[in-house]
């Protein structure tokens, strides 16, 4: 029998980890202990890494956008250039990949419509966003207030959940943010 250091028992020999150099040959903490030990330790470095992980990310994200938005701005025409060789060059294989995005579209947009949804008033945002469109100048889309395809929850095509927003402003929102969001 041999008393662990840490919780103060006596226990055997083998609830002890081997060590060598000790007169006894053991760990002076029993395993138990040790355990809980290591695992606090371990834990408190992970912690401190998240921690420190996520402060290094935000700051060289924020200077990652700052380049990248300097380096567009500077070289704009070379990059949408670029963009239309490509597009032009892959649009044969690009065809199938954007039909099956679009039918996907369609189908959760159909998918997400209940039956006592009012579809003539669901059009009128849609005829509002073309109206708005030839009237400004500037595209404007319908936009689903809660996206139909979001992360941790999806919204219903009905015509409280619709806005019409610029076409730049439904990009930058995504599928990722609502108002109310928790």
């Amino acid at each position: 029998m041999k008393l662990c250091a840490k919780c103060r028992e006596h226990k055997p020999f083998d609830a002890f980890h081997r060590k060598a150099d000790a007169k006894d040959g053991c760990h002076p903490n029993c395993k138990v202990c040790d355990n809980a030990r290591r695992k606090a330790l371990r834990d408190s470095r992970i912690d401190a890494e998240r921690a420190r992980d996520n402060a290094r990310y935000l700051t060289r994200r924020d200077a990652k956008r700052a380049y990248d938005r300097d380096y567009y701005a500077s070289n704009a025409a070379q990059i949408r250039a670029a963009a239309k060789a490509y597009a032009e060059a892959n649009r044969e294989r690009m065809l199938p990949i954007n039909r099956q995005r679009a039918m996907r579209r369609v189908a959760s947009k159909r998918n997400a419509t209940p039956a006592w949804a009012d579809s003539t008033k669901i059009a009128e945002f849609y005829f509002a966003a073309d109206f708005l469109g030839m009237v400004t100048g500037e595209w404007h889309e319908v936009d689903h207030i809660v996206p139909l395809q979001g992360a941790t929850v999806c919204g219903l095509h009905v015509e409280h959940n619709l806005q019409v927003l610029t076409k730049a402003a439904n990009q930058s929102k995504g599928n990722r943010s609502w108002p109310d969001q928790p």
